[in-house]
């Protein structure tokens, strides 16, 4: 059956307030006198939870069948019981899998549920590309209005407004709406690859082109090295997938050794720009935090929960700065395991979907998850909203082929 057009209203609603609110508005609560470690209610999460629930009761089967999509479920739902039956032993702090577990369910739901040319027919990538654009824009507005961070605590409508050198940190670092500026960085890597992905849909290219300025900047406003790296990861993977390596190799072998240079120098100062910045040959103390981490969790094979705001690993470092490795430890090495293999599944299916691109997102992602608590539970839902953008709503799902086939029809 086809959804009825008040059924694709409500659902492209729903989708968009996620957006929104998840930009703008992260409205979230945390046990009292408890860190940011402890979220209960997120606005976000609720309002997936509500778009999952409302795709649930609609009557609509789609005809493409996934055995990707089968596999995965089965792992959500071991990793959903894993997670039940530790909590109810040992931790007795259900929210996060609240979280996580409804921002897993997004991905077979909206790919179950959804007809191929919805998104392009509601118009929902080009209303994430332009939230996309004025986050940022607004956001490099607040940096020079001397503002770090618009911070939303305790279920509070009204945000605190962090300036520069009011936070535990010294040095200025935009975050936004968002905890810290790695996980600012999270998305900008993948604002980056929706920005790259579907620049069809921006009217006239002087638009993409600043729009990816914007981002850039942004980025570089985040006082990031891990964000930036990243970020430009996906820059270069975007124009490597971009050049003509047929024609190249064909006609300008001598073009190839070029590029090598270019890409060599990129590197070099890269390298330098960082070393600047970190302790590379320490990766700016990582490689003692996550080894300290190793051993806290072979002691803690159950996780150590809400204890974990009390932790100090190493040099008073009080988190695993691996996103994996504070899974581990906070809530058990099943759990943890669990947790990596949903995203090693996503992985491994579109890792190479759209070749040097898409691998390079992949690459970003990973590189900043894995270099810093940089994903915090309540942020899950809109990550897991843009890998289904990225990567399986496809250029055929979004109707750019229909697009590209109606404009080729009236100019003929």
């Amino acid at each position: 059956m086809e959804l009825t057009k008040k059924q694709e209203q409500i659902i492209s609603v729903l989708i968009k307030l996620i957006i929104v609110t998840a930009i703008f508005f992260p409205i979230r609560d945390q046990y009292a006198k408890r860190s940011m470690y402890y979220t209960t209610f997120a606005l976000p999460t609720f309002l997936s939870l509500c778009l999952v629930v409302y795709l649930g009761t609609v009557n609509t089967v789609r005809r493409e069948k996934s055995r990707f999509m089968s596999v995965f479920i089965v792992f959500l739902l071991l990793y959903i019981g894993a997670d039940l039956a530790i909590n109810f032993l040992y931790h007795h702090y259900y929210w996060e899998l609240f979280h996580k577990a409804t921002a897993f369910m997004l991905l077979p739901f909206l790919w179950y549920k959804l007809p191929e040319d919805f998104f392009e027919r509601k118009k929902i990538i080009s209303f994430l590309l332009t939230v996309i654009v004025i986050s940022c824009i607004l956001s490099i507005v607040a940096y020079y209005m001397g503002i770090d961070q618009i911070k939303f605590v305790k279920g509070e409508l009204v945000p605190k407004i962090v300036r520069h050198g009011e936070s535990t940190y010294l040095d200025k670092r935009l975050t936004f709406t968002y905890p810290h500026k790695s996980e600012y960085g999270v998305f900008l890597v993948l604002f980056t690859g929706l920005c790259l992905k579907f620049k069809k849909f921006f009217s006239k290219q002087i638009l993409f082109y600043g729009a990816l300025g914007v981002l850039l900047y942004t980025t570089y406003l985040t006082n990031s090295v891990a964000a930036l790296g990243c970020v430009g990861v996906v820059v270069v993977g975007y124009v490597l997938s971009r050049l003509p390596w047929k024609k190249i190799v064909e006609k300008y072998k001598i073009a190839i050794g070029g590029i090598g240079i270019v890409l060599c120098g990129i590197g070099v100062f890269g390298y330098q720009y960082i070393a600047t910045k970190r302790d590379l040959t320490s990766m700016g103390a990582r490689f003692p935090i996550w080894k300290a981490s190793i051993e806290v969790i072979k002691q803690n094979p159950e996780g150590i929960g809400m204890e974990f705001e009390k932790l100090y690993l190493w040099n008073m470092a009080n988190n695993c700065h691996n996103v994996f490795l504070v899974e581990l430890l906070r809530y058990s090495i099943p759990v943890g395991i669990l947790f990596l293999v949903l995203f090693l599944l996503i992985f491994g299916k579109t890792f190479w979907k759209y070749k040097t691109f898409s691998s390079a997102v992949w690459i970003g992602l990973f590189g900043i998850l894995c270099i810093d608590y940089s994903l915090k539970d309540f942020n899950m839902p809109m990550l897991i909203l843009c890998l289904f953008f990225l990567f399986f709503a496809t250029e055929k799902r979004m109707g750019i082929e229909f697009k590209e086939r109606k404009k080729n029809a009236e100019n003929s």
